[in-house]
C-alpha cells in the first residue's frame, strides 16, 4: 500500500487492507472528521471545521528545493558506491 494508492483510492485501498487484515471494512472509517489522532487529521487547527475531515495529497515535496542544498555531501559517497559496488 502506497501513500499515493491510500490518497488518491481511499475507499479501495482501505477495503483491501480490511480484507488483508480479516478485518470488517466500514465504509464510514473515511469520514475524518471526528478524528482526535494527530496522524489522520493532519494539524488540529480546529478553527476550520472542514480542514480536518478529509486526507488531501500534499505535493510540495515536488517543489521544495531545500533537500538538494545536501546533494554536495553526498557527491564522494556516491562516486565510491559506483566504484565499488558494480554489478559483477
Amino acid at each position: 500500500m502506497s501513500y499515493e494508492r491510500l490518497i488518491f483510492d481511499m475507499p479501495r485501498t482501505l477495503a483491501r487492507l480490511s480484507d488483508y487484515l480479516d478485518l470488517a471494512y466500514e465504509a464510514s472509517s473515511i469520514d475524518l472528521s471526528t478524528s482526535t489522532h494527530h496522524d489522520l487529521a493532519g494539524s488540529l487547527m480546529k478553527e476550520d471545521p472542514g480542514r480536518g475531515s478529509r486526507v488531501v495529497y500534499d505535493g510540495s515535496w515536488i517543489t521544495d528545493w531545500r533537500p538538494s542544498l545536501g546533494l554536495p555531501a553526498f557527491l564522494p559517497m556516491y562516486v565510491a558506491n559506483q566504484i565499488f559496488h558494480q554489478p559483477r
